[in-house]
């Protein structure tokens, strides 16, 4: 099955970031924290593919600032996976940079959707 969504670059980038974090973050003696960060990317994940199925830009802006704010989560908590050394600091600086770059795309989107709107009211006017 050929999901439109899964099309989009930002939603792929989100996707590797949510595998690198399930696939790299080995520890079982703290289950809770663990827990916690693969549902915050796997969160963002969630908001990128409902954004797609949004009609509103409204709508699709505030799913965008979610998943940025579920970004920011998963940031936070690389940067903890690295102090606790849970992650090595080279794993977990990458899974950062990620990030960093999802959060600079996801901006881009929103500034599109806003911009694209001052045209049209401008042009309306």
């Amino acid at each position: 099955m050929d999901l439109k969504f899964e099309k989009l670059l930002v939603r792929q980038k989100s996707k590797e970031i949510t595998l690198d974090i399930q696939k790299k973050l080995k520890t079982d003696d703290d289950w809770w924290f663990k827990s916690q960060v693969q549902r915050a990317s796997i969160s963002v994940m969630d908001c990128i593919a409902q954004w797609y199925e949004k009609r509103y830009d409204d709508a699709k802006i505030k799913l965008y600032l979610e998943a940025l704010w579920y970004n920011t989560k998963v940031i936070n908590m690389m940067s903890l996976c690295k102090d606790l050394w849970y992650l090595s600091p080279e794993t977990a600086n990458h899974i950062l940079w990620e990030c960093i770059d999802l959060n600079k795309m996801v901006y881009s989107l929103v500034s599109k959707i806003k911009k694209r709107n001052e045209v049209a009211v401008e042009t309306a006017e």
